[in-house]
């Protein structure tokens, strides 16, 4: 879906109106499995994005069913809804786990344009981490992302002990890759 709950000052999607589209308009379930697998013989590598994936009313069935065609799964999220759907990611949870944050609080929440995006991404982050210590589980590696942009790049350092503290396995820094007109 590219429906999102966000509207990032860097994202060409919030720019364009992209995600104003509504998460119901979205392809249905059964449309996606079919797509999965008629591919699913070359062994894709499957990444889920969007807008924010999590709006997508049926994203745990969708990565179930791809883990059950045993391909390989990513998801990409904002975080804001992760610890209220963490328990049904954690049934069947991808293989890697991609949660954007741009800075320490106040930056991420200027970038992001909500006042709690930081906060509910790190309650996510936390609940996920706290499922996955359990018996057997080693899936999702968890990933924090930080788009840099000319909003956060003179906070990038404080990710470093952003993503210690909330204990994930890999810091991705990113350069912005998307712009439009407006944003350049």
């Amino acid at each position: 879906t590219l429906s999102c709950n966000l509207r990032c000052r860097m994202c060409r999607f919030a720019s364009s109106g992209d995600v104003l589209s509504k998460p119901k308009d979205s392809l249905p379930l059964a449309t996606w499995n079919t797509v999965i697998d008629d591919i699913a013989g070359f062994s894709p590598y499957i990444t889920l994005t969007g807008g924010e994936p999590m709006l997508y009313p049926e994203i745990d069935g969708l990565i179930r069913h791809i883990k059950q065609r045993g391909l390989v799964c990513t998801m990409t999220t904002n975080g804001t809804m992760l610890a209220r759907r963490a328990a049904d990611i954690m049934a069947d949870p991808p293989d890697m786990l991609v949660v954007s944050i741009d800075g320490p609080q106040e930056v991420h929440d200027e970038v992001r344009g909500h006042a709690n995006s930081f906060e509910l991404a790190v309650q996510g982050v936390r609940q996920i981490r706290s499922q996955k210590l359990g018996p057997g589980k080693k899936r999702p590696v968890l990933l924090i992302n930080c788009s840099i942009t000319s909003y956060n790049f003179k906070h990038a350092a404080e990710m470093v002990d952003i993503a210690h503290d909330l204990g994930v396995d890999v810091l991705n820094y990113q350069y912005q890759w998307s712009l439009t007109g407006t944003m350049a």
